[in-house]
């Protein structure tokens, strides 16, 4: 037994056992005299040994409430750009939507022009023209020929065979034009109610032809006149091979 008892005999057990008694009997006439109130009061190598041996870690503590949040973190750098996606297919067609309603209607438009009114020619418009009559053929002379004259805007009503007139070159030259009559072959012109007949230069022979003489479409005779869509010219030539070519101008 006191062989178990030396075993267990340490220097730190003796002094812990001192301690004690020291505590327990004269300790308190010693704390009245020595009051230890530091670790620094003690001999390092006494303190070193009454350290002991550390303990087995205990359970772990409850958890601790959750702190505030922190302040937020500057922003992060950007980062490299991705790959460019793939075309979408294409969606469906919607269906289609109806048909509005009908508009109101605008409001008139301006006149037009006056050639427009009634299908006629305007009073004191004028339209011209170009003619050109056959050359007879055979030697017999004179020779009656014809060509038409037609007009392009009929006339209001019909002009009387005095408001009819055949211009030739000589008659330009002279400047002895019928009445009614303005211009030459190149630039035809006529007075109100008047057609003029301009015989031109490049006619073969100028002046060899008597072409007084109208015809009305349908009246079934010489000298009657100038319908509303045009007329008959009645050439008479005084030679042959000759060859005739003009202009006219007509105004409502």
């Amino acid at each position: 037994m006191l062989s178990a008892m030396r075993r267990r005999m340490t220097y730190a057990n003796v002094a812990a056992t001192l301690a004690l008694l020291f505590a327990m009997t004269g300790g308190a006439y010693a704390a009245q005299k020595y009051l230890i109130t530091s670790t620094k009061q003690i001999s390092p190598s006494v303190l070193k040994k009454l350290k002991g041996a550390n303990g087995k870690t205990g359970p772990a503590g409850l958890a601790g409430r959750a702190g505030s949040a922190g302040a937020a973190g500057s922003a992060g750098p950007a980062g490299p750009a991705g790959p460019k996606g793939g075309i979408g297919e294409r969606g469906e067609q919607g269906p289609k939507g109806e048909q509005g309603p009908k508009g109101a209607q605008g409001p008139p438009g301006e006149q037009g022009e006056p050639w427009s009114a009634g299908g006629t020619l305007p009073k004191l418009a004028t339209e011209t023209g170009a003619w050109v009559a056959p050359a007879p053929v055979n030697a017999e002379f004179p020779e009656t020929d014809y060509t038409t004259i037609s007009f392009t805007i009929p006339l209001r009503a019909p002009l009387a065979g005095s408001h009819a007139h055949y211009v030739t070159v000589e008659d330009v030259q002279n400047k002895a034009l019928p009445p009614g009559c303005l211009g030459n072959a190149e630039e035809p012109e006529a007075e109100e109610g008047n057609l003029c007949v301009f015989e031109g230069p490049n006619s073969s022979p100028t002046g060899g032809a008597l072409a007084e003489v109208f015809n009305r479409p349908g009246s079934g005779q010489l000298g009657g006149g100038v319908g509303v869509t045009g007329t008959v010219l009645a050439i008479i030539a005084n030679a042959a091979e000759a060859r005739f070519i003009g202009s006219w101008a007509v105004t409502g």
